[in-house]
């Protein structure tokens, strides 16, 4: 495919799998927000208990590796390159190494089915 040649526009199939993950990190990221808030709300409790702490460091370490792992699981499905690279929770507009466009979901409807 040389530069002036646009990609083959995704499936209905591939649209979906990356908006699931689209949606796994919205949610991850929502979860590990209210984790934290909590956890530091129970520092605030009990500031004085080394246990907590240690809990409260642990769990953030869980948070970043799972993170990790769910940001960086999804790739194109055009040019195979890692989404989590490209966006941290979003999709992009489009695809910054094969250029294939990725729609956009609007009012939580499917653009595909129109």
């Amino acid at each position: 495919m040389t530069r002036d040649t646009k990609p083959a526009p995704l499936t209905a199939e591939e649209c979906h799998r990356i908006w699931r993950w689209e949606g796994l990190m919205i949610g991850y990221y929502a979860t590990a927000m209210v984790l934290i808030v909590l956890s530091m709300l129970l520092l605030s409790v009990v500031p004085e208990s080394s246990l907590a702490r240690g809990a409260v460091i642990g769990l953030i370490l869980l948070l970043i590796v799972v993170g990790y792992v769910v940001q960086f699981r999804e790739r194109c499905p055009r040019c195979r390159t890692k989404l989590g690279r490209q966006a941290r929770v979003l999709l992009p507009l489009k695809c910054k190494s094969c250029g294939v466009v990725f729609p956009r979901r609007q009012d939580g409807t499917d653009p595909l089915e129109t």
